[in-house]
């Protein structure tokens, strides 16, 4: 099983609060594409996609996320717009 991001209140890497707290905060970031396309899942949903496929017959690596996308310029902007 392959994750994209996985965030929630048990993400230990802190990804996404890493680019919320630099902007807000102004911290500079070393970002190499503002405007990749990332993937997320919720470590919840995580969790439940896990138990979805225990009975199911799957072969090679499957891909669970949440729908859609996001870059981190649409997070940063998103930061600048609530926290002004």
């Amino acid at each position: 099983m392959r994750y994209p991001f996985a965030i929630g209140k048990d993400d230990y890497t802190k990804r996404l609060l890493y680019y919320v707290e630099h902007t807000m905060k102004s911290i500079p970031m070393n970002i190499d594409n503002l405007d990749c396309q990332m993937g997320y899942i919720r470590s919840d949903e995580a969790g439940k996609f896990m138990a979805f496929l225990v009975d199911k017959d799957v072969r090679g690596a499957i891909n669970g996320s949440s729908e859609g996308t996001i870059s981190i310029r649409e997070i940063i902007e998103y930061v600048e717009i609530m926290w002004s």
